[in-house]
């Protein structure tokens, strides 16, 4: 088994331990067997052994011979100003994230920011596997009061739904499919917005990078606006992959077919405009590009998106603040407009 594994079983046990000494609120509290937690974590009985010989060491643990294991007391005494705050999770995307781009670390700071103002402690939840019996065991086996799912693929909305009927508060965000208790940035009224400043300058024919979940959650906005205008778009110019879709824009314009904007989603635009320029179109009268602020030098005819990160993660800090207060009445799924300016 690789070191990775190993540190990786031996999280879930110190995350166990360590959220079970916090909600004891000062009690000594019994743990259960090696056999049990072995059994509960999917993991050797040695690795447990080991964990918890490390958390004893580290006096998280107590051990009293021909008894068992213990949380002990005393750290959650040196811990005071943390008693009773609630354990809030954050789940990125599908658990198993190893890097974080600039879209979903700025996602990420800014809800650690307002959730842990709440005042609250907050779980970055490390998942084993995407596999929907791991996927559930994982998460209940971190002891939460409430979930954030940011981004999750939609085959997990059901195994989250399952969850929250078993009484695990849960706010989404970013989600692909929006239901109650949702909080996501309004995609499709930018997609919408962004194609109405295109049709009033008379373009038509616009490229579309990164069309696949979750990037290309704008292009209904898009398609929607040109439908209303009578212009029909040609869909072929809406690539799936931005490396390819780059190679696939550079050959278009060799051939001399007509592009006279560019929606970038949420990728870099250095390589964009090399391109552009290769074909003396980097003149943004000639072809719009259209892209986020996140990461991009913003030049003149540029038309920029800036994702108000802050703003979402204080309406998940007041959706979870209303589910922990026990309001029965659901929660209205908010969705939180995109800012678009043009670039002089």
């Amino acid at each position: 088994m690789s070191n990775t594994s190993l540190t990786s079983e031996y999280m879930k046990i110190r995350r166990y331990v360590m959220n079970l000494t916090q909600k004891a609120n000062g009690e000594m509290i019994q743990l259960p067997t090696i056999l049990e937690l072995s059994e509960k974590f999917n993991v050797s009985r040695p690795t447990v052994s080991k964990a918890l010989k490390t958390l004893t060491d580290e006096g998280y643990v107590l051990g009293k011979p021909g008894i068992g294991s213990f949380t002990n007391p005393a750290i959650h005494k040196v811990s005071a100003q943390l008693k009773n705050l609630p354990v809030v999770g954050i789940l990125m995307g599908d658990g198993m994230l190893v890097h974080y781009e600039q879209f979903l670390g700025s996602s990420l700071g800014n809800l650690l920011i307002e959730i842990t103002s709440m005042p609250a402690i907050v779980h970055l939840v490390s998942l084993s596997s995407g596999s929907p019996e791991n996927f559930i065991r994982d998460i209940e086996n971190e002891n939460l009061d409430a979930l954030i799912s940011h981004g999750a693929k939609e085959e997990k909305l059901p195994l989250l739904l399952e969850m929250e009927k078993k009484g695990l508060k849960i706010v989404r965000t970013d989600h692909p499919e929006l239901k109650n208790n949702d909080v996501s940035f309004d995609y499709e009224k930018l997609g919408y917005e962004c194609a109405k400043l295109l049709i009033r300058e008379g373009r038509k024919n616009p490229v579309f990078l990164m069309n696949r979940p979750p990037w290309n959650a704008p292009l209904e906005g898009i398609r929607k606006s040109y439908r209303e205008s009578e212009i029909s778009l040609n869909e072929k110019l809406f690539f799936q992959d931005f490396s390819s879709g780059l190679d696939d824009l550079d050959k278009l314009l060799s051939l001399g077919i007509p592009v006279d904007a560019v929606y970038s989603p949420v990728a870099g635009t250095d390589e964009l405009r090399l391109i552009l320029a290769k074909h003396a179109m980097n003149d943004g009268k000639l072809c719009r590009i259209l892209h986020s602020s996140i990461g991009n030098e913003n030049r003149s005819g540029d038309i920029v998106f800036e994702y108000p990160f802050n703003e979402q993660a204080k309406s998940v800090r007041k959706m979870l603040i209303a589910k922990l207060s026990g309001e029965t009445v659901s929660c209205k799924s908010e969705l939180i407009p995109v800012p678009i300016k043009y670039i002089d």
